[in-house]
């Protein structure tokens, strides 16, 4: 059950909010990051767990040195999230560090400017609950430059592949603004509902005035395919991932792979044996390694790792099938990306030229930095 809350912001106005049956306060009138207080408790919410792998690719974005990042607002779904608004790029108003006002720090429709105003009104129109939705920008940084230019599109919809990999929720996408139509071609390609509607600037209202008011109603129309889409996986049966849980890893096997291996005394025969099959399945920390949807990117990967694998596996004449499995082991670990791996060998034949015998070893990301300090 919600309850509404009534306060005075910094500048003695009332504002308005209501509090969901998890405690957590959500404003219902525009620009509440004006005030510091609710900047700094929106901060101390960035690590909780539908946000945090958001605040961790922010991390990896601020890292690369291309302007100012803003976080992801806590508010609003996180990797729950089944609606994404894409728009252009941040303003000056989600720069904390600039002259004048300071800004909040986030993507947010409760910034303190007429944009966001107009975010959170449309969203309000068009009854859109913000926990389904993230919003993010199609150029994710803030470099003191309303200009955009070729290459920092291009750089700026890479990033957009990144955070898809995280929102395993996600079925609708609106892009906000002529510009942010560019990411169109790439989210229809996963499969993704794409709609399209202009951006809500002043500059929007002021000289496409139709545009502006048609603004709720596209985004009224995407929430409602939301709702058949969820309508239909629900009759159907088709899953979508979880709620309350969100891919923090990314699972890649090999399987059925013959090593150039020579192990000893394999067999209860004592015979040595030169057919050996490796299964391995392992986990990637997406943040570490990002495997896209570039096809390169992947090949790369799976080929160093096979190459090791044969490597150490000629390396020399293994006592016994644990000696191998090891070595295989000391490789997964030397790549830092990977977070927990199953492996196991099957060697032909066991007794007398028939029958097979399997080892088995499985290591947890604790057993695999123990390899790797070690």
């Amino acid at each position: 059950m919600t309850k509404n809350k009534f306060v005075y912001d910094a500048d003695d106005k009332l504002t308005f909010s209501f509090i969901d049956d998890d405690g957590i306060e959500y404003p219902i009138t525009p620009r509440s990051l004006k005030s510091e207080s609710d900047i700094i408790k929106r901060r101390g919410m960035l690590h909780q767990a539908h946000i945090e792998p958001l605040s961790r690719l922010v991390d990896t974005l601020r890292n690369e040195n291309r302007g100012q990042v803003p976080d992801f607002d806590p508010l609003d779904g996180g990797v729950k999230a089944q609606m994404l608004f894409i728009m252009e790029k941040p303003g000056p108003m989600t720069d904390p560090d600039k002259d004048g006002p300071s800004g909040s720090g986030f993507i947010s429709r409760d910034n303190n400017d007429p944009t966001a105003e107009a975010l959170f009104c449309f969203m309000r129109e068009a009854e859109i609950d913000r926990r389904q939705t993230v919003l993010w920008n199609a150029i994710p940084w803030w470099n003191n430059d309303i200009q955009v230019y070729s290459q920092e599109w291009k750089d700026g919809l890479s990033c957009i592949d990144m955070l898809l990999d995280i929102l395993p929720c996600l079925q609708v996408v609106v892009l906000v603004g002529k510009k942010a139509e560019k990411a169109r071609k790439s989210l229809e390609a996963r499969g993704l509902k794409v709609f399209i509607s202009a951006h809500p600037s002043p500059q929007t209202r002021g000289l496409h005035p139709e545009l502006w008011r048609a603004i709720p109603d596209i985004w009224r129309e995407a929430a409602t395919e939301l709702a058949r889409l969820s309508e239909d996986d629900a009759r159907y049966g088709r899953a979508i991932a979880s709620r309350s849980v969100f891919p923090t890893q990314r699972q890649f096997e090999l399987r059925d792979v013959q090593l150039s291996a020579q192990v000893a005394n394999c067999s209860p025969s004592g015979t040595d044996v030169s057919d050996h099959r490796l299964d391995l399945v392992i986990s990637l920390d997406p943040f570490e390694f990002q495997i896209s949807h570039d096809e390169t990117n992947y090949t790369q990967f799976e080929r160093s790792l096979i190459n090791d694998l044969e490597a150490i596996a000629r390396a020399c004449r293994y006592a016994s099938q644990d000696h191998l499995i090891c070595a295989i082991a000391y490789v997964c670990a030397c790549y830092r990306a990977i977070q927990t791996a199953e492996i196991s060998i099957t060697s032909n034949p066991a007794w007398n030229g028939t029958g097979s015998m399997t080892s088995k070893i499985s290591l947890d990301s604790a057993a695999l930095e123990h390899l790797r300090e070690n």
